[in-house]
């Protein structure tokens, strides 16, 4: 299975390709707006997805949306 770092990188590897074919296709005249809404739309969830991957171990997160800071309760349970 692939880490978070390689999936990013083919992620970006994607967008990179995507960008090249739409602006070949937007040079050529080839797409209809629907088309090239569609394409952008893709490209950007793309983009978002490896900015997402590659941020995944880098980028802080605050304690009220991770584990950061919690501890257990003290039950009778437990002692």
């Amino acid at each position: 299975m692939a880490t978070l770092k390689e999936m990013a990188r083919e992620y970006r590897r994607a967008a990179a390709k995507l960008t090249l074919w739409l602006e070949e296709r937007e040079a050529a005249g080839k797409l209809d707006p629907s088309q090239l809404r569609s394409a952008r739309e893709a490209l950007s969830g793309i983009r978002e997805v490896q900015r997402a991957l590659d941020g995944y171990y880098d980028v802080p997160r605050p304690e009220g949306l991770c584990a950061v800071g919690w501890k257990a309760r003290r039950t009778d349970d437990n002692g």
